[in-house]
């Protein structure tokens, strides 16, 4: 009877296992290269960001009260906007585009800045345009949601019957002011806004672990300004979330008893 198959050789043998070797170390270097980059991404996702440059000011003239910064896509927008400095104006109001080229944009400032100003040329462009509640010219009332880590703080904004509420919720590394641009719509409509802010924040009280968990109890935070809305009169309730704010409106929505 002749055999079907033939022993294996001992180099044939010698050469597989070699081989199941290298590939082992390959793909533990791998799955450890790819864990260390999920521990850091996730670190970088959870822990409170700062504001990251995207534009450069390149002239700052306080005679004429214009400003050029660098062009990008959000630079060249025509419109009101914000841009996020360091120095002696820690932020500014910008206007119109008065004058573009291929790399620089030239904006109106809406804000006074002095000749005596030093500010540094790294800064941050931004939608947000509005800072403070104040500069909407709408009657507001700072006020303190309970929450179960202690008071968080709040802006109202009541309009019309104060039936119909909009809880706007900030996104990761921003504040409170993030939420201001939308306000007047809902006050034209009629719709009382409640500008929350929420645990590790920078305005709201901290947690043990001081970092974001990206809405897991966050929502926790919203939870009790629902409570605080339906005490105050809301029938119903609307959650608006910007950015990480929009994970957490979901997690309300799965996890919350108000219905």
């Amino acid at each position: 009877m002749v055999e079907s198959r033939r022993a294996a050789s001992p180099q044939y043998v010698v050469v597989v296992k070699a081989a199941l070797a290298v590939i082992s170390l390959a793909l533990g270097a791998a799955l450890a290269l790819w864990g260390g980059i999920a521990v850091r991404m996730a670190r970088k996702v959870v822990t409170p960001a700062a504001r990251i440059p995207d534009c450069r000011i390149l002239e700052l003239d306080t005679s004429a009260q214009t400003i050029t910064l660098t062009r990008t896509p959000d630079t060249e927008l025509a419109g009101r906007y914000g841009l996020f400095t360091t120095g002696t104006e820690r932020y500014l109001k910008l206007g119109s585009v008065l004058s573009e080229t291929t790399d620089t944009v030239k904006r109106k400032l809406l804000t006074h800045v002095g000749p005596q100003a030093r500010i540094v040329r790294d800064a941050a462009f931004s939608g947000w345009y509005y800072e403070r509640p104040e500069e909407l010219h709408l009657p507001f009332s700072p006020e303190l949601v309970g929450s179960a880590l202690g008071p968080c703080p709040a802006w109202l904004f009541p309009a019309g019957e104060g039936d119909i509420w909009v809880i706007q919720v900030h996104g990761r590394g921003t504040t409170r002011a993030e939420c201001l641009r939308a306000v007047p719509i809902f006050h034209g409509l009629g719709i009382t806004s409640l500008v929350v802010s929420y645990r590790n924040d920078g305005e709201a009280p901290r947690s043990r672990s001081g970092t974001y968990t990206l809405g897991a109890t966050e929502w926790r935070d919203v939870d009790a300004a629902v409570g605080f809305a339906r005490r105050r009169g809301a029938k119903r309730v609307i959650i608006m979330g910007w950015s990480m704010g929009g994970a957490i409106a979901l997690q309300l929505a799965l996890n919350s008893a108000h219905r």
